[in-house]
């Protein structure tokens, strides 16, 4: 299944590290390049999403595993948004251009739920690296 996670790290090493650990593979650790995804992620920032908490820095990834959605509570794991909802909504606004695009893939933050913002972290280093 692919997937966008946001997780909290204090550097991009260990946020990767932290999703090889439970069998994910890295397939794009720029998702932000994808001008949809950005407008989604600049509107969750308006709404409250921190770009840092407790010394952990956000890091987006496209990622493919086996696991399903309600396996990332981890409290690192910021955001989860299916690639397979993600996608469908971006075509039902691939139409649009300039300002209504930029609007109508911003709105697409208003469906997902963001965590607690003032939480602490509880930071650990990824096993492996130890």
């Amino acid at each position: 299944m692919k997937k966008y996670l946001c997780l909290r790290a204090r550097n991009s090493r260990d946020a990767k590290l932290a999703i090889n650990i439970h069998q994910g593979k890295v397939i794009r650790s720029n998702p932000d390049a994808d001008p949809a995804f950005r407008n989604m992620l600049e509107a969750l920032t308006n709404k409250g999403l921190k770009p840092e908490i407790d010394d952990c820095r956000l890091f987006c990834f496209l990622v493919e595993d086996p696991k399903n959605t309600d396996f990332y509570q981890f409290n690192e794991v910021e955001l989860e948004i299916s690639d397979d909802w993600f996608e469908a909504e971006k075509s039902k606004v691939r139409h649009l251009v300039g300002a209504a695009y930029c609007e109508a893939t911003a709105k697409l933050a208003d469906e997902i739920p963001m965590k607690d913002q003032k939480r602490k972290i509880k930071y650990q280093v990824p096993k492996e690296m130890i």
